[in-house]
């Protein structure tokens, strides 16, 4: 338990970044039915009308764990106390719940992603996690899986090699490139403690 996040505003307050096009090369099969539009990378312009940088959603801004720890420049915003937070960039509401979370046992997440600026479920999302306490990372998460069409996901399972209090931060729309301010690319940390 912790302060409650408040970085995107609240009440009438609340910062709701829309979200816009997915410009990516790798749009997901059922990308009809995922209430975002997807678009080729090429198709993606700055603003003074040049070609923007394909990052194909990797870029210097999700390179992990250091920037957020180290000084420099980052995307990432403050990690969050509790379940329940906005991401980074305001365009979404995340909450999750954890199987029992100990050293050296799998831990699966249930991730519930909403979309600001329209309260619906962020749908085809593609909800991924990484976790670090300092430089120490935790067993990679494997690919997550939707509940439906709920903006649901079940993510993991992630392996804790020791104690502590770890920073596990969930991306959503990993595929998409993040050069655009609208860009469905989202993530947002949380402290889990791992006794």
């Amino acid at each position: 338990m912790g302060a409650e996040d408040t970085h995107c505003g609240s009440g009438a307050s609340l910062m709701k970044q829309p979200v816009g096009i997915c410009y990516t090369d790798e749009a997901p099969a059922n990308a009809a039915s995922c209430e975002v539009e997807f678009q080729p990378n090429a198709a993606a312009t700055a603003p003074d009308g040049g070609a923007t940088s394909d990052d194909g959603g990797a870029g210097a801004d999700d390179a992990g764990a250091a920037a957020d720890d180290g000084g420099g420049s980052s995307d990432y915003g403050d990690t969050l106390w509790n379940a329940i937070g906005y991401d980074d960039d305001c365009k979404y509401q995340l909450s999750w719940t954890a199987t029992p979370v100990a050293v050296g046992k799998d831990v699966t997440f249930t991730v519930t992603a909403t979309r600001l600026s329209d309260g619906k479920p962020a749908h085809c999302a593609g909800v991924s996690a990484e976790a670090f306490l300092d430089n120490t990372p935790a067993v990679p998460t494997r690919a997550s899986s939707e509940m439906g069409s709920s903006g649901k996901y079940a993510v993991g399972p992630l392996r804790f090699p020791q104690s502590g209090q770890w920073t596990v931060r969930f991306h959503l729309y990993e595929e998409c490139s993040d050069s655009m301010e609208d860009s469905p690319h989202g993530h947002a940390a949380f402290f889990v403690n791992v006794p």
